[in-house]
């Protein structure tokens, strides 16, 4: 997470998220050098650090990315994703779903698109990895929404993980 504003406050708040192929210290290396990109060239764009990192992953066995940008005084949300995760945007009982590509950064990227959402006044980013299953809604937790967000995030992880089972190979 980067803010970037005057000494008035905070302008914007940027965000990214980092999913390596795969499981394991290649996986983990391919998100740890996507984090790098992200914090070397922030502030940018969505779509251009999504770009530089994409093209700063073609070493690695590449990676889901999203990099959301929340502008507070244009009440808006940039967002480009690309690979298969999710970024919502929760406002009341509201959800909207953001787009990302079909794609993995650092492999293959067709197309890096930048999306414009609006962001009401009390809404909640989520963003997630595959590795939350993607049926589920804040509706089933009355209040969970105002809580702290590492605890909604602890309670998403707790009730829709994903298991992966590891199979023997004997």
């Amino acid at each position: 997470m980067v803010t970037r504003g005057d000494e008035d406050g905070c302008d914007s708040t940027l965000f990214m998220l980092a999913d390596g192929l795969g499981h394991g210290p290649d996986a983990a290396a391919a998100s740890n050098l996507a984090v790098a990109i992200f914090e070397k060239y922030a502030p940018r764009s969505p779509e251009a650090l999504l770009s530089l990192i994409h093209a700063g992953l073609r070493s690695t066995r590449g990676a889901a990315v999203a990099v959301a940008e929340v502008a507070f005084k244009e009440r808006i949300v940039r967002f480009a994703g690309v690979g298969n995760l999710s970024g919502l945007i929760f406002s009341g009982e509201n959800f909207r779903q953001m787009v990302s590509s079909n794609g993995t950064a650092g492999v293959e990227a067709r197309t890096i698109l930048e999306f414009t959402y609006p962001w009401p006044e009390d809404a909640l980013l989520v963003l997630h990895s595959d590795g939350i299953a993607t049926h589920w809604s804040l509706a089933d937790y009355p209040g969970l929404a105002i809580k702290h967000p590492s605890l909604i995030a602890g309670v998403l992880f707790r009730d829709y993980q994903r298991l992966r089972m590891t199979v023997p190979w004997w």
